[in-house]
């Protein structure tokens, strides 16, 4: 266990496998990776967040009682630049969260809505079933309107009707008409026009035409 302390009267215990991070503390960044693993700067060795190995620890390594959902990006925007992760590991955890009976949720707010070819880049993934939650957003009101989702399974949903039959959740600018009338138009417009199949098919092109004009460059690390 690693203890932290938020003030001088509060104290808390994290387990050592959780990473956490505060003003005080480097946010995690790996300077190499080698076969499953990471490297740190400080020289730590780490196992490889996106590999086999990783999706072996979890679900097995962990105590599968004390861990409720499972949360991903499913291709990392901002904190890494557009980074996918490696080819069956979403597939993998998925598997792990119906074994041990934990929510499995995607966060599509910044590459869901067709942006990566398919409407949700989780349909690149050869998933078992769909995410018991997804969020969506900047792409569902195309920057005409503010507006946001959440799609949730009907696992979850069952558990809403079974109980209070609601979801009591609420805030200042929830179901906004104008938000809500220009997504609907947004995903009229991305059906009729085709936007998406667009999307995949110059994605391929663009691909192509990088790689061919940049893959040797020095300063070009991976075009993905």
């Amino acid at each position: 266990m690693t203890s932290a302390s938020t003030s001088a009267s509060t104290t808390f215990n994290v387990p050592s496998h959780v990473f956490y991070r505060n003003l005080n503390v480097e946010p995690l960044y790996a300077v190499r990776a080698e076969g499953n693993y990471i490297y740190l700067k400080d020289g730590r060795k780490l196992l490889d967040g996106f590999g086999d190995t990783a999706v072996t620890a979890i679900g097995h390594e962990l105590d599968p009682h004390t861990v409720a959902a499972f949360f991903a990006e499913t291709v990392v925007g901002a904190t890494t630049g557009c980074t996918p992760a490696v080819p069956g590991y979403f597939k993998a955890m998925r598997e792990v969260c119906d074994r041990h009976g934990a929510l499995f949720v995607l966060d599509e707010i910044m590459c869901g809505m067709g942006r990566t070819g398919k409407m949700h880049a989780w349909q690149w993934e050869d998933l078992s079933s769909p995410p018991d939650i997804q969020t969506i957003a900047k792409g569902l009101g195309s920057g005409y309107a503010p507006m946001a989702a959440v799609l949730i399974s009907a696992k979850v949903a069952d558990v809403f009707a079974a109980g209070s039959g609601v979801f009591v959740n609420g805030f200042t600018y929830q179901a906004h008409a104008v938000g809500c009338r220009a997504a609907l138009e947004v995903l009229k417009v991305m059906k009729e026009d085709e936007l998406v199949e667009q999307c995949n098919q110059r994605g391929l092109f663009l691909e192509k035409a990088l790689k061919e004009q940049l893959g040797n460059h020095p300063h070009v690390g991976d075009i993905r």
